[in-house]
């Protein structure tokens, strides 16, 4: 059976009128509850007067139906033209025994109980026109319950939380002509990149796209902290559709690990040059706009050829008032009157209209308004209209009214930590605020906190057996964010009870964005300093160990750590810090002699070193880089690096010592394309090995390099199973949505919805 719950009543009746006119072969007129006397679709053509009325009682009882039904019979007899032909449609399950039932109470107007429709008919109807349940999203995008039985047990287990979003997103979804043109973008690119300002559905839109991907089967791979996580389980043999959510950052556009903008677009390329991978990206549209000024490799890419800008003008006045009916219609807790409120001289205008309508904050909106302002006397439309115009009374409201200190606390300590920490690492963050900001730490008191939070401000998840926690939305970590800039002596209160090194990171991160009328750098270098050594809570979704696939630790580098130190101080004298730096670099040259080095992240540290810090870079730390590097060397990437290395202190490499590897560089890249170029672990890598020997100034043959990837595309090219038919929308529907008829078709739709 279809998930005929997810529709609303106006989606059912559209549904019903797209079958029986396939079936027809005739357009349906449609009209509202409110003037429709028992017609909720007519056909109209000589003496033929058609009418069928639909009945959406999904979670009804036959008693009810059959009660309703007595009257829409009462108000067919009073039509002053009686139809010659009458349909009822349900989506209530009908035995035979119901249906001649139906049939008699109808019995003026029908010559067969076959003229009473069914779930079971509808569902006939459905498999006889393939076509018209393509036109209806909701019925054919699988939820997670069944997305879960086309996925093998290590992938649902990981996917849990994506479906259940997925799930929890069906009903909700309106159908808007922007989810075909983001799939076409998707199959001709692979990439799709959707962008747009907060709030607008860019999740919604990719959880929409990715669930139709699981269907044709698709592996989904979710990215939540760094696009190494993809590299790492990128198979070419599986279909893998890979879904990287604000990759720029939830609240601004954070500074990305180390090259991973490289990565990034290096990983954009591999997907768009395989049949069997698709990537979904999202992020705001002014952060990626600072990301092509900040990062160069973004603004030589071809990065735009797949953005999909998702903008307020992707929704029509319908979509709007469909998405607000939407989330009356399916909320369990809103009272009655709500839907009065909003018929009532077509009020809901001020909702529909407003410039800052957006899905998330009428998702919010319809959560928040209860029995506190019922009882007080506020009215749902004003209530709507002035969080509208001001999204932050909304959480300001519930932080200064509705929470106490002890959730201030953990509110801050989460907007410390980066992305989805474990419970009890958010709890040492949380009990170390608390006791600087005077909230008595006693057992239970933060599991009572989190317990008033959840599914509020914030929002807990099970992910590879581990309890995580995030904010319920990115507006409200603005809110919290917004809380700490504007106070500089909270501000230094937690950074003085930071806890772990991620937390300095975050609190930069939060001071920077949009500036503060105080500084606390040397604050959060001296934090910074003490906390170098603590373990990390920064995260990688997948890991692949034996096989399996897991949550696993990533670390910030000991490199990394320090170049953030240096960037704190930015060039300023501090003879406590610059010891500590200096102690550091002696200890880093030992731990590159017993373990390797972190190429990538100890280049920044250098250039920073070299440029922008008081403490320099010793002869004997960069020798030891050197040896290091050089000794790491196996492919082109890692070769690049000695480059960048040579480019940045040339003095570190004795004469002609450059020189002698590049050319054992070249001679073993020539080799390994000519004999074993699959051997190579990307066709990208196979390519920059060409590109960094013409860097290096001894270039590769081109008839070398075209045979290699010849060969490699035999290996790695196979039949594309991404094969979405083509979707169309009804024309005679798209053509009801005319400017001058939309405001009476968003008029009618309020109407019903009081009048159920």
């Amino acid at each position: 059976m279809r998930p005929y719950e997810r529709l609303a009543d106006t989606e059912f009746e559209d549904l019903v009128g797209d079958l029986l006119g396939a079936e027809n072969r005739r357009r349906y007129e449609r009209f509202s509850r409110g003037s429709d006397q028992g017609i909720d679709l007519r056909y109209h053509r000589g003496q033929l007067l058609e009418v069928i009325q639909c009945k959406h009682y999904v979670r009804s009882s036959y008693a009810q139906l059959r009660s309703q039904a007595r009257r829409e019979a009462q108000r067919l007899s009073q039509l002053d033209s009686q139809p010659t032909r009458y349909c009822f449609a349900t989506s209530h399950p009908l035995t035979p025994g119901n249906k001649d039932e139906l049939a008699t109470i109808f019995s003026v107007w029908m010559q067969s109980p076959s003229q009473v429709l069914g779930r079971n008919d509808i569902e006939a109807l459905l498999d006889k026109y393939p076509q018209v349940e393509r036109r209806h999203v909701k019925l054919w995008l699988a939820g997670g319950t069944a997305l879960q039985a086309l996925l093998n047990a290590d992938v649902m287990n990981r996917s849990s939380a994506l479906l259940a979003a997925i799930d929890r997103a069906l009903p909700l979804y309106v159908q808007t002509p922007a989810l075909l043109d983001a799939h076409s973008k998707l199959g001709e690119q692979h990439v799709c990149l959707i962008s747009g300002r907060p709030g607008i559905g860019k999740t919604t839109l990719a959880q929409m796209l990715i669930a139709d991907a699981i269907r044709q089967g698709y592996e989904p791979i979710e990215v939540s902290y760094d696009i190494e996580e993809a590299w790492r389980v990128l198979d070419p043999e599986t279909p893998q559709i890979f879904y990287y959510d604000d990759f720029l950052g939830t609240t601004t556009l954070g500074e990305l690990n180390k090259n991973e903008d490289q990565r990034l677009v290096g990983f954009i390329a591999e997907v768009s040059a395989r049949s069997n991978a698709r990537f979904i990206l999202t992020t705001r549209e002014y952060i990626l706009q600072q990301a092509h000024s900040l990062y160069e490799s973004f603004d030589r890419s071809k990065l735009d050829a797949s953005k999909f800008l998702l903008t307020l003008d992707s929704y029509r006045k319908i979509d709007r008032a469909r998405i607000l009916y939407n989330h009356v219609y399916h909320s369990e807790r809103l009272p009655e009157m709500v839907r009065d409120s909003l018929a009532r001289e077509n009020r809901y205008r001020q909702i529909v209209r407003s410039p800052l309508f957006n899905p998330r904050l009428i998702e919010a909106v319809t959560a928040e308004y209860g029995e506190a302002e019922v009882e007080s006397g506020v009215d749902f439309v004003d209530y709507a209209a002035s969080v509208l115009n001001d999204p932050e009374t909304l959480w300001r409201r519930a932080f200064e009214k509705q929470l106490g200190l002890r959730e201030h606390a953990l509110l801050y300590a989460l907007a410390t930590m980066p992305l989805g920490p474990l419970v009890d690492d958010l709890q040492r963050a949380y009990e170390a605020i608390a006791a600087t900001i005077g909230v008595a730490v006693e057992p239970c008191r933060f599991e009572r906190a989190l317990e008033v939070l959840d599914d509020s401000l914030v929002e807990t998840d099970m992910q590879e057996g581990q309890h995580i926690v995030g904010f319920a939305n990115p507006s409200v970590e603005d809110f919290i964010g917004g809380r700490l800039r504007g106070s500089e002596t909270l501000t230094r209160e937690i950074v003085s009870s930071a806890v772990f090194f991620d937390q300095i990171v975050g609190l930069s991160r939060l001071l920077r964005k949009e500036g503060t009328g105080f500084s606390l750098q040397r604050d959060l270098a001296r934090r910074a300093a003490e906390l170098l050594d603590t373990e990390t809570v920064s995260w990688s979704r997948f890991q692949s160990s034996f096989g399996r696939r897991s949550r696993v630790r990533e670390r910030i580098s000991p490199e990394a750590r320090l170049e953030f130190l240096i960037a704190l101080l930015n060039g300023e004298t501090d003879s406590e810090l610059e010891a500590v730096i200096a102690d550091r670099l002696e200890i880093l040259i030992q731990e590159w002699d017993q373990g390797g080095v972190n190429a990538s992240a100890a280049l920044a540290l250098t250039k920073r070193l070299l440029e922008d810090s008081p403490v320099r870079p010793s002869d004997s730390f960069l020798t030891a880089l050197r040896e290091n590097m050089v000794a790491a060397a196996q492919n082109a990437t890692e070769h690049r690096r000695v480059g960048e290395l040579h480019q940045m202190a040339p003095t570190a490499f004795a004469p002609g010592e450059f020189q002698r590897i590049t050319e054992e560089f070249v001679a073993e890249a020539q080799r390994l394309l000519e004999d074993e170029p699959t051997a190579i672990e990307s066709r990208e890598e196979l390519e920059r090995y060409g590109a960094v020997a013409e860097e290096f100034g001894m270039p590769i043959e081109e008839s070398i390099l075209d045979a290699a990837a010849a060969e490699y595309r035999e290996v790695e090219e196979a039949p594309d199973i991404a094969d979405w038919e083509d979707i169309d929308y009804d024309e005679d529907k798209e053509s009801r949505y005319e400017e001058r008829a939309e405001e009476r078709e968003m008029d009618a739709l309020f109407e019903r919805l009081a009048d159920e």
